[in-house]
């Protein structure tokens, strides 16, 4: 992310946000990946959007079901804030919930 935003600067390009994918929350809390608001005191740069690894979406893709879609998805609730967001609107990212972490997550 650094590499590519110093990319953008020296192209004169300022107004960068950033989707942090793949979130883990487990390999969070465990100390292996780092917080959220680690990688975006970091960076310095605004966050557009947040998804998070969920196992339910990767047995999906495998069954080529696009999950994304289904409006009661998690997976779904990230990509719509984060579009709502790239459109403008001051919406809140949402987070994964303990519960939600414990089914996904064990």
């Amino acid at each position: 992310g650094d590499r590519v935003m110093g990319l953008l600067w020296k192209e004169d390009i300022h107004n960068i946000q950033i989707v942090i994918n793949r979130i883990n929350p487990k390999l969070v809390s465990k100390g292996i990946s780092l917080k959220i608001k680690d990688v975006v005191q970091w960076l310095g740069m605004d966050v557009c959007g947040m998804i998070y690894e969920d196992e339910l979406q990767m047995s999906a893709n495998n069954r080529g079901v696009l999950r994304v879609l289904d409006q009661y998805s998690f997976t779904y609730k990230c990509y719509y804030a984060m579009a709502k967001r790239l459109l403008g609107e001051d919406i809140v990212l949402p987070k994964m919930e303990e519960s939600i972490m414990k089914r996904i997550f064990g």
